[in-house]
């Protein structure tokens, strides 16, 4: 009897085309990846459209006055033991045409403001609030923290404050 001779069969390599084909779909996913990362990244940082408040005009210097009151304001004075506090009431002297524009950014940010405010007086100690010159320099202060908190462009809009009561106790 004749033998039957059988060559071994090759090995299929269909595992091996397989292995191929994932490796060019992992290839082709890190290069897109790689170019679409910056504009991913580009637009997370783009700065987000802001709505503009409408500019207000300079006033004019010859421009009738209006006063504004602010709330009351109670901060205790910095290194006092006994609890010096110092109330304050004031109003804002600003040009008549645009009272009632900053009369609602200062409703608006009152919260700050006075935070500031309270802030700065307890930096101060009893003796240092003594005297025209200190509360000169208080008034100052105030009007530049007005300015600076309601109006970017800084102009002072705010011309002066003025105490309707300053009472250290």
């Amino acid at each position: 009897m004749a033998e039957e001779q059988t060559e071994p069969e090759p090995e299929k390599k269909s595992g091996g085309i397989m292995n191929l084909v994932i490796w060019l779909v992992v290839v082709v996913v890190a290069i897109g990846g790689g170019f679409a990362t910056p504009m991913l990244v580009a637009k997370l940082n783009a700065p987000v459209e802001e709505v503009e408040e409408p500019e207000m005009p300079v006033p004019d210097l010859t421009e009738e006055v209006e006063y504004i009151e602010f709330d009351e304001v109670v901060a205790a004075f910095g290194g006092t033991r006994g609890g010096r506090f110092l109330k304050m009431n004031i109003s804002l002297q600003v040009a008549k045409s645009q009272r009632m524009e900053i009369e609602a950014q200062v409703d608006a940010r009152k919260a700050k403001i006075k935070d500031r405010i309270i802030s700065h007086i307890s930096e101060m100690t009893i003796e240092e609030f003594q005297g025209r010159f200190a509360q000169n320099a208080l008034r100052r202060y105030l009007v530049r923290i007005f300015n600076e908190t309601l109006f970017d462009d800084g102009l002072e809009r705010i011309q002066d404050i003025l105490f309707t009561d300053l009472t250290p106790s």
